[in-house]
């Protein structure tokens, strides 16, 4: 266990490369919307920027209590695609993305009718956080584009913007392949009801949901897609069109090394089309090498603005991991601080670090 600053952070061995910490007691946070403020106590856990079927997940972590924050921004190494970057993917695979066009703050652009604009992050949460406007005109679009080109998002300024048709939608649906660590296997999740609320749908209504792994070796063929669907209470040319995509999404997950792959809202449009509205998509880093299209996309430093900037040594760590594909040196992250503890033991951590806060020291 690493323990960091006012706030321990525990590199936890089912979800690699995702950081989860221990809240120190009194520790005070925001709690959703509706549950106002109280102190956490010691030893409760939570964690940060994990989002979209990762907080689906972990949801039971709500129900025990512990409050998922998710405030913090990563740093600049990602394995998380931006969402036309993902959608470009998604197109190779005949899954249907709304058109549109990726703008930078210079670039000259036309619209006819309305759109949506979305900045380019590797966060999610933009929507909740006023990130995800809508304009008729070019000229409310321009006004609009200012505002999210300098405006910081959950950590991040955008440095591109993805200004998409307007869909009248009739229904919206979740989708997503994830791998299931504990089982050692890809599983395939599937709701009926889509967008911002998934994670109060299966807090709330878990019949709404249903989840089933796969193997890599057979993939997940239609017929076990539409199983997997129909449990929801959908039929007909409904229940073919979205095992297609289901399945398809499966082959993105398997064929480009993914860790999550989600599609969240898949639309379907008032004159019948599926349409991905959004899609999230993570690589293994460990995997990156194999992908010639995903390196050249990590190698672009310039894609967006993070608060929290890689400093000199954690570089130089990720330079000399990259000269082999298996590893080197591992993912680092430099902290501020005096004092280094590596400690077994939840209760030992805290006894440590307040014993070091004590003396004067700062742990790093």
């Amino acid at each position: 266990m690493l323990v960091t600053s006012s706030v321990k952070s525990v590199v936890c061995p089912l979800y690699r490369n995702r950081s989860f910490f221990f809240i120190l007691p009194r520790a005070t946070f925001t709690a959703p919307p509706g549950m106002g403020k109280r102190p956490i106590s010691a030893g409760k856990m939570t964690r940060f920027n994990l989002g979209g079927l990762h907080d689906l997940l972990f949801c039971l972590t709500l129900k025990m209590g512990m409050y998922i924050v998710d405030n913090r921004p990563n740093k600049e190494i990602f394995v998380r695609l931006l969402e036309f970057e993902s959608k470009e993917i998604l197109k190779k695979y005949r899954i249907p993305a709304p058109s549109g066009i990726l703008v930078s703050p210079s670039d000259p652009f036309e619209i006819k009718n309305p759109v949506v604009l979305k900045p380019q992050l590797p966060v999610g949460g933009r929507s909740k956080a006023g990130g995800i406007l809508e304009a008729a005109t070019r000229e409310e679009a321009k006004t609009k584009m200012g505002y999210l080109f300098s405006t910081e998002i959950n950590g991040y300024k955008a440095k591109k913007i993805l200004i998409e048709e307007m869909l009248e939608i009739d229904q919206e649906f979740f989708l997503a392949i994830a791998y299931d660590t504990v089982a050692k296997a890809p599983i395939a999740v599937f709701s009926r009801e889509g967008g911002v609320d998934i994670e109060a749908i299966v807090l709330h209504e878990p019949e709404k949901v249903r989840r089933e792994h796969f193997s890599i070796r057979s993939r997940l063929p239609q017929y076990r897609a539409r199983d997997i669907i129909a449990e929801t209470g959908i039929s007909g040319k409904q229940l073919l069109g979205l095992a297609a995509i289901l399945s398809r999404l499966a082959d993105v997950f398997v064929e480009y090394d993914a860790t999550l792959a989600e599609i969240n809202p898949l639309a379907v449009t008032g004159d019948g089309r599926f349409i991905a509205l959004d899609c999230h998509l993570e690589i293994d880093d460990d995997a990156v090498f194999r992908h010639k299209d995903i390196t050249e996309i990590m190698s672009n430093e310039s894609r967006f603005e993070a608060a929290s900037k890689m400093t000199a040594f954690e570089r130089r760590a990720s330079e000399i991991d990259q000269l082999d594909h298996r590893g080197v040196a591992g993912r680092v992250i430099e902290f501020d601080g005096t004092m280094g503890l590596i400690i077994g033991g939840g209760g030992a951590s805290l006894t440590a670090f307040d014993a070091v806060r004590s003396h004067g020291g700062e742990p790093a």
